[in-house]
């Protein structure tokens, strides 16, 4: 007897329903082993490999506020976050990374709690993806905090330089005269880790090692002292910095 589905169809939905057949002997398999061990490593590799594929597809084009959208939440990218991420690979990897990594951790979370996923519903990719969604915006406020806190840095810096008597700057040779020139200091600083850049911008305001350990949680003065000391004969311009510093 012939089928009375088109052929297409009738393709897509045994694959559907091979494919949901998969997911839950996978996810049961999983929860048998209480998602540790070989098997989830595995599991985790592979969705996350297919996670950060989507994502930053999403992130490249834009189109990630179509999805956020699409939960009813929150899209507010700015016009400067969408441009940087269209651009800007390294910014857009990081932030799929961290973004991935909270996903699985919640996926996981729920999975062992029994409030995760479920058999039945969304494939277990689509799940993780959706869940990639609601981690992005948290990863997204993080991301703007590390943004503000940088902006302080460049300004206290400046503030900091400005504040000096002019007997006190460098001469028209030195490379700290360029650090008066705000999207080149911005630039500098942007490239040290967030450690670094407290270590800088703490002795820039003029902190001691023990104000810099307390305030940024390093394990001592001493911490500090080596980080700092690193810096100086690593950065000529952190080294012509650290020649003033109080």
């Amino acid at each position: 007897m012939n089928s009375t589905h088109p052929v297409g169809e009738n393709s897509s939905t045994t694959t559907q329903s091979g494919r949901a057949a998969a997911d839950a002997r996978l996810f049961e398999a999983l929860r048998a082993d209480g998602f540790d061990g070989p098997a989830w490593e595995w599991a985790r590799t592979e969705m996350a490999r297919y996670a950060l594929a989507v994502l930053r597809a999403w992130l490249a084009t834009g189109h990630i506020r179509t999805e956020l959208r699409a939960l009813g939440l929150p899209a507010d990218l700015t016009p400067a976050e969408l441009h940087r991420l269209a651009i800007d690979d390294e910014f857009r990897d990081d932030l799929a990374d961290a973004t991935v990594a909270v996903a699985l951790h919640e996926f996981r979370r729920r999975a062992l709690e029994g409030t995760g996923w479920a058999p039945g519903g969304a494939a277990l990719t689509t799940y993780l993806t959706r869940g990639c969604l609601y981690a992005f915006l948290g990863e997204l406020r993080a991301q703007r905090r590390a943004q503000q806190r940088h902006q302080r840095t460049v300004e206290a810096v400046l503030r900091h330089e400005a504040a000096r008597p002019d007997t006190d700057h460098y001469t028209i040779h030195d490379t700290v005269r360029e650090l008066t020139d705000r999207d080149h200091l911005r630039h500098r600083l942007a490239q040290l880790s967030d450690r670094d850049r407290n270590i800088v911008w703490g002795k820039a305001c003029g902190r001691t090692n023990l104000e810099i350990a307390e305030i940024y949680g390093e394990s001592g003065p001493r911490s500090v002292e080596r980080r700092w000391s690193h810096l100086m004969a690593q950065h000529d311009w952190i080294a012509r910095l650290g020649r003033h510093a109080r």
